[in-house]
């Protein structure tokens, strides 16, 4: 279950007994387990009844888990490098095998190495011979391995039931030269400044999955990471060393609290504070002398989450398009969030393909909500976006992918929103709008005109919106051109009522007869209307067209279609690719480079898009084809779309 949005409320109380009850049960994974610290903390687990699974590089840990498991399996080891990560997965399949409810809870990437074992930067080679490649081992070990670690742990935690009893709490062990400069000390020190940053950024967004991230920084521990001599020669010279087990204190007082997430820990010495470890304090922005920075942290802030307009919504209509698509489960939205709008949501769908691509993106969640079609109305709007213009009681349109907004976003700061890789995808692989409620950013919605039907809405927040963007912003269609459609499916039509709104001649071709009278009752001459059967480049060149269609607008994406397209544009003409039902097609060199043609691909549409849409429907400009069937019917309508008799969108309405 979501946990609270990061805030900052000042730093943690170090003072406070941990409650050991709660790591009762609970699976924990250590890296670096073996020894030292880590073997410190491995025993303080076992120690509150939690099941601890361990990996390390050294031998010792057989020993450690024979001893540990001596009246009974409370411990298992796995001889691992954080480098491998084939090894890793072992770790945590052990884990979850072995631990007694198959989880698993607390994650503690601890395992690490220190300049002891050679900083490649420091190392200074000869001015007069050739420069030494660093081996970066010290960052292989500590930024890869932990952020393996990391990824795995992500993995592991959503791949078990969220439920009260359980946690997905993930502690790094990090240092104070994360805050401190120490000289010589570059590629150790780079590692945990590196870890430390990566902290604060997850801790901005992790709390949507139930993932509660913090860093541990030790002081001067004895440890197996320094040589004895080092040591040795650091208390000569009046360096004070903090305990192990009070690193394994500052480990048990996170695990043991659900509310303390995205917070830095410090390992000091007794003598500053008795409990061997307090809060940083360090990693907010909060003094006046820090307004800039702060500022800056807002906005940032602002462009993930703060312009939600969260939107809970509960469904009125199902919007299904001429392929099967199906889905259930829990939405992206939580009732209780401050930032946004609450509403009920009219009309959603989800693809099929979505559940069967062999390349999924990195966002993708294994199980998840379909719907990206929505149409809602407001039942709450958070306190952030009060005065954004929407009221409680509005109907508005939604956005599937809206983009995060941040000025530093590839996409986003490039106008290409719909492409941000940051954003919720609601309903492509992200929880969606078959819900019950939805929460959305501000980005994501558009106020609906009056006397729009809620299922034309929700078709037009993609299929309508999608063919606009690729005509309009894409393939930029001006009047008096002349275009060629391939394909009258959802999209199509969509894209013929564009291009006649435009004012361009468009010559139009599908393999279905009906659906080009269908064209011809909506305007296009019948002299431009390709027979159903008929060769598309015999017919261009039978009435003339040769070297005058200036683009081609490809909704359906086959081989064919593709070769076709090539043949007919003229000289200097554009190729536009929406459909994509051959995954593959091939570029005709010669032809390419000597027409000197563009093609262009094109994929979903932005904000405007849809409000500009919203406002041709609202003319009777475009009239997007919904057919309706209550929601009972589905069974019917999924045999109609499976034997092709659905033209290209049906909306299931709630009786």
């Amino acid at each position: 279950m979501p946990l609270p949005k990061y805030t900052y409320t000042g730093p943690i109380d170090h003072t406070v007994v941990p409650d050991l009850a709660n790591a009762k049960g609970k699976s924990v994974i250590i890296t670096g387990g073996a020894n030292g610290m880590g073997e410190t903390m491995v025993r303080a687990f076992v120690g509150t009844g939690a099941f601890v699974t361990f990996g390390d590089l050294h031998p010792r840990g057989d020993d450690l888990a024979k001893e540990l498991n001596a009246n009974g399996e409370t411990a298992a080891f796995v001889k691992c490098d954080i480098t491998d990560w084939n090894a890793l997965i072992t770790l945590f399949e052990t884990a979850k095998a072995k631990s007694p409810h198959n989880s698993v809870d607390v994650v503690i990437a601890n395992a690490g190495i220190s300049r002891s074992s050679g900083d490649s930067l420091w190392n200074l080679d000869d001015p007069n011979g050739e420069p030494t490649k660093p081996n970066l081992n010290i960052v292989r070990v500590n930024m890869d391995g932990t952020f393996y670690t990391w990824k795995l742990a992500v993995h592991y935690f959503r791949k078990q039931e969220d439920t009260p009893d359980r946690d997905r709490c993930f502690i790094m062990t990090g240092s104070m030269v994360a805050y401190i400069d120490s000289p010589g000390n570059w590629e150790y020190t780079a590692t945990k400044y590196g870890l430390r940053g990566f902290m604060k950024t997850v801790r901005r967004s992790s709390w949507e999955q139930g993932i509660r991230i913090n860093y541990v920084a030790p002081c001067w521990i004895k440890s197996a990471i320094r040589t004895k001599e080092y040591e040795a020669w650091l208390i000569e010279r009046g360096v004070e060393f903090g305990e192990q087990a009070d690193c394994a204190g500052a480990m048990m007082r996170i695990a043991c609290d659900k509310s303390i997430n995205g917070r830095s820990l410090m390992i000091t010495p007794r003598s500053i504070a008795k409990e061997g470890f307090m809060d940083v304090d360090k990693e907010d922005y909060f003094d006046p002398k820090d307004a800039y920075f702060a500022k800056k942290q807002a906005s940032q802030d602002r462009a993930k989450a703060g312009h939600y307009l969260h939107i809970m919504a509960i469904p009125a209509s199902t919007s299904i398009p001429s392929s099967i698509h199906t889905g259930l489960g829990r939405g992206p939205g939580s009732r209780n969030s401050q930032w946004g709008i609450f509403g009920e949501v009219a009309s959603f769908w989800g693809d099929h393909s979505l559940l069967t691509s062999e390349k999924q993106r990195p966002w993708f969640q294994d199980k998840y909500t379909l719907g990206h079609e929505g149409c809602g109305e407001i039942i709450q709007i958070g306190d952030e976006v009060k005065d954004a213009g929407f009221r409680v009681g509005d109907r508005i349109a939604t956005i599937a992918v809206p983009g995060c907004g941040s000025e530093d976003c590839p996409e986003c700061s490039r106008d290409l929103a719909q492409l941000c890789e940051q954003a919720n995808h609601a309903g492509i692989g992200q929880d969606g709008f078959y819900a019950p409620y939805a929460a959305l950013d501000l980005r994501a919605v558009v106020h609906v005109p009056e006397g729009i039907p809620s299922s034309v809405v929700a078709v037009a927040t993609d299929a309508v919106k999608t063919s606009y963007h690729a005509i309009v912003r894409r393939a930029e269609v001006r009047p008096n051109e002349i275009v060629f459609l391939f394909g009258l499916g959802g999209l199509g039509f969509n894209a013929l009522q564009i291009v006649l709104h435009i004012g361009a001649r468009v010559i139009v071709s599908d393999i279905r007869q009906e659906r080009l009278e269908e064209a011809a009752r909506f305007g296009v001459p019948r002299q431009d209307l390709v027979p159903a059967g008929k060769s598309v480049q015999d017919f261009v060149r039978e009435n003339g067209l040769q070297g005058k269609i200036d683009t081609t607008l490809d909704f359906v994406g086959t081989h064919q279609t593709f070769q076709d397209a090539q043949n007919i544009v003229r000289r200097g003409g554009k190729l536009l690719c929406v459909g994509t039902l051959d995954d593959e097609n091939i570029i005709d060199m010669k032809i390419g480079i000597q027409k000197r043609l563009s093609i262009i691909f094109t994929y979903g549409g932005q904000w405007r898009d849809l409000k500009e849409v919203l406002d041709l429907i609202s003319k009777g400009t475009i009239r997007p084809q919904v057919e309706t069937a209550g929601l009972k019917e589905f069974p019917q309508v999924l045999k109609g779309v499976c034997d092709g008799k659905v033209k290209a969108r049906v909306a299931l309405l709630h009786e």
